[in-house]
């Protein structure tokens, strides 16, 4: 039995605690209460420490005394750290539920359209509603393309987008291609996110249609939340991915929440997410293959996605997964393209 939370929010968490207060224009007790509901794995678990429960085969004792003297956090600041990072050795569950299934998922009601780009122009994707982002540091993945914004890479024609991925030198890097956002022109709290789009399967290719949170207010990847829509590898055509990352559950610790669905590459497919406070469900074609749902007690460890997200669509070159067989060269010279047919956003209901 879960026992009654009290307050002993120092540290980050009272810096928490004066955002909500400054932002949200909350009372103290109330701005308690929701960090308390946010971070409930950090004040339900309280009665549970002990410095000699391992994690990754360190005493909880020993990291604590590491955050201390190298990070400058007060005892009770490593604690919370070290209980919040490895909070499932202290007993804690992970607070969500996933159930697969194949079931017919009804249309969206076009009247709750709130935002889309039908691709029905021509030239660079249009400014008011994209970004590209530039770069070629690798993108926490160990990428190999540089991401540019150039016509060759990104370009809107014949009612589609088109993100092309070449073997060509750019800077630092041998293969060029793009990654486009709306972050800082639309983010959505809650909806359906549909994109239909049509995918390469060039070995070494990794296209993906996802979304992060516009404000990383609880703290970097995976702590902030991942809901990918749609990932795909070109090593395993085929074969695409609709899974969730929070700092519970994902990749880097081989726990994300997730599920494969084989398609026929070639063709074109819609696929989607339906976004509620306390569920999550992936859907392709019309068909429902994954809903996951949280407990009203999860924290925001387990459950981060209840604060606006904004879309990204990028074709990505080698990496920690699309790289795991290798780049086919000979593709990349012809050119690996995503086409993308149009993106949409519906209102929750």
């Amino acid at each position: 039995m879960r026992g009654p939370m009290a307050w002993s929010g120092d540290g980050v968490l009272s810096i928490v605690l004066a955002q909500q207060r400054s932002e949200m224009g909350m009372s103290e007790d109330a701005a308690k209460l929701w960090v308390m509901q946010e971070f409930a794995s950090l004040f339900s678990c309280q009665s549970k420490w002990s410095p000699e429960v391992l994690c990754d085969g360190v005493p909880a004792g020993d990291r604590v005394a590491w955050c201390v003297k190298n990070m400058g956090l007060s005892s009770e600041e490593a604690r919370q750290r070290v209980m919040r990072e490895f909070c499932a050795n202290f007993g804690e569950k992970a607070g969500i539920t996933a159930v697969k299934m194949w079931e017919e998922f009804p249309e969206a009601e076009g009247g709750s359209l709130v935002w889309s780009d039908e691709f029905d122009y021509t030239g660079p994707p249009d400014p008011s509603k994209w970004s590209c982002e530039l770069g070629d540091h690798g993108w926490g993945n160990g990428e190999l393309q540089s991401y540019t914004d150039a016509p060759t890479n990104v370009w809107v024609s014949d009612g589609l987008l088109h993100i092309q991925a070449k073997r060509e030198t750019h800077g630092q890097r041998h293969y060029t291609s793009a990654r486009l956002t709306t972050k800082g022109k639309a983010d959505w709290l809650y909806g359906r996110i549909e994109v239909r789009l049509r995918l390469p399967s060039g070995r070494g290719t990794w296209a993906a249609a996802w979304m992060l949170p516009t404000h990383n207010r609880f703290g970097d990847w995976p702590m902030c939340g991942e809901i990918d829509i749609m990932e795909h590898v070109g090593h395993d055509a085929g074969r695409i991915h609709g899974t969730i990352h929070t700092e519970m559950c994902n990749h880097k610790k081989g726990t994300q929440v997730g599920q494969i669905l084989p398609v026929a590459i070639e063709e074109w497919h819609t696929y989607g997410v339906a976004w509620s406070y306390n569920r999550l469900s992936f859907f392709h074609d019309g068909h429902r293959y994954l809903t996951v749902t949280k407990e009203n007690w999860a924290s925001e460890e387990a459950w981060p996605f209840n604060k606006p997200f904004f879309i990204l669509l990028n074709l990505a070159v080698g990496g920690d997964w699309g790289g795991q067989k290798g780049i086919d060269d000979a593709a990349f010279e012809a050119g690996q393209v995503m086409e993308v047919s149009w993106v949409r956003v519906y209102g929750s209901t």
